[in-house]
């Protein structure tokens, strides 16, 4: 599919919802899914048109469908929080685990780790922490109001104190 955003976006949500079939497939040896990007962002039917060369280097260079989805989404998503990280894992992780390849289920969590810049060992602990409950989501979500409404209630402070009151502390 063509290389600009739309493409990407159409590749992504193409690839995404066929993946099981083409990993059970990959599996017995029949096929394996790569991305090829065309150089300069040039559409792949202009680039075979204009410049074979180039669209042989494109196919040759063309990474694993799940290496190609981490890095688009790693550009995404701020990896520098822990809900860009969180964003990422829960992004790649599903065509992951639907991979019925061990060995290549290891590589791409490594992969991952290596683009959320954490230890593979903490990638790996989320895969098996527990699905969060009703009742731990409500206490979550309590502890959130409980952190605004102290926040306000120190900005409401600050502002009736003056505007000395930051520099006097």
């Amino acid at each position: 599919l063509d290389s600009d955003a739309a493409g990407e976006e159409a590749t992504l949500r193409e690839l995404a919802s066929s993946w099981q079939t083409f990993s059970e497939q990959s599996v017995r040896g029949n096929v394996q899914v790569r991305v090829a990007r065309p150089e300069g962002g040039k559409d792949p039917d202009e680039m075979i048109r204009s410049d074979r060369e180039a669209w042989q280097r494109a196919i040759a260079n063309a990474v694993p469908f799940i290496e190609w989805m981490t890095e688009v989404y790693a550009a995404r998503f701020d990896t520098a929080t822990p809900q860009g990280k969180a964003a990422l894992f829960d992004a790649v992780k599903g065509p992951i685990l639907a991979g019925s390849n061990s060995y290549e289920q290891d590589r791409y969590w490594t992969l991952l780790a290596r683009r959320m810049g954490v230890p593979e060992e903490r990638v790996r602990a989320m895969l098996v922490r527990p699905a969060a409950s009703p009742a731990r989501r409500d206490r979550a979500r309590q502890a959130q109001r409980v952190e605004r409404l102290a926040a306000s209630q120190v900005a409401a402070a600050l502002g009736a104190a003056g505007d000395d009151a930051i520099e006097d502390h």
